[in-house]
């Protein structure tokens, strides 16, 4: 709710707002009973968990379908990569649902449709990629330019990253992903997974060159060492 926003510079309206009260009650509700449902063997409590799960993430989806549209903005690697995962959640949720309805006890519709590819790589997998766009440049940014705005040119964040390797390694993801869920659902020849397979490697590979070059550009001396110093602490206080 608070990316959505942000960085399409856009206001929620009276229609997104009521879908966002529904999803704040119906979706935690939701999860509560399709887990509980699993946990104790109740088809039916997990039915209704299932039904409230789908339709809570299709209200969020449509949030995020409206800000995206009416965005103010340039779009970005972030928007980008935020778009494809709307339609992907609505194709999940009208996948998972009727699954969930048949036999929401099930090992094997436990992530809904597709072995869960289209949820774990084409929602979250899309999400987490189009916040790590916008969250890495800009805590290098920070580090680097913000104590010189003002004083002398510096780029924006935007700037930081490739335009072209961030087209290229969206293209691979979107290929990677549209063949694997496809190949899930269809029964295709394990060919079209491993080719879909080697195509989400080349996407995730050139993300993180992507992402590499940022730091090694633009990051402070020591920006990368003070990153693992933070992340190792935290790691050993817990």
């Amino acid at each position: 709710y608070q990316l959505a926003t942000m960085f399409t510079q856009t206001d929620f309206d009276g229609i997104d707002r009521h879908l966002r009260r529904f999803e704040s009650v119906g979706y935690p509700l939701g999860v509560v009973a399709l887990a509980g449902g699993r946990l104790l063997g109740d088809p039916t409590l997990a039915r209704a968990g299932g039904v409230l799960v789908v339709a809570g993430l299709l209200a969020m989806g449509t949030i995020l379908a409206r800000r995206l549209a009416a965005a103010r903005v340039p779009w970005t690697p972030m928007l980008s990569r935020y778009a494809l995962a709307v339609p992907a959640l609505a194709v999940w949720g009208v996948l998972a649902l009727p699954a969930w309805l048949t036999d929401p006890l099930a090992r094997s519709t436990l992530l809904g449709p597709a072995g869960g590819h289209l949820l774990t790589v084409g929602v979250v997998g899309f999400v987490v990629l189009g916040s790590l766009y916008h969250v890495l440049p800009f805590v290098v940014w920070i580090h680097r330019y913000s104590d010189r705005l003002g004083y002398e040119r510096v780029p924006m964040i935007d700037d930081l990253y490739d335009d072209r390797i961030a087209s290229v390694d969206l293209g691979c993801l979107t290929l990677g992903t549209a063949g694997l869920v496809t190949g899930s659902m269809l029964g295709l020849p394990t060919g079209v997974a491993a080719g879909s397979g080697l195509l989400l490697a080349a996407g995730f590979g050139l993300v993180a060159i992507n992402l590499g070059l940022v730091v090694a550009r633009h990051a402070p001396q020591g920006f990368a060492r003070e990153l693992l110093g933070v992340a190792l602490s935290s790691e050993s206080r817990q």
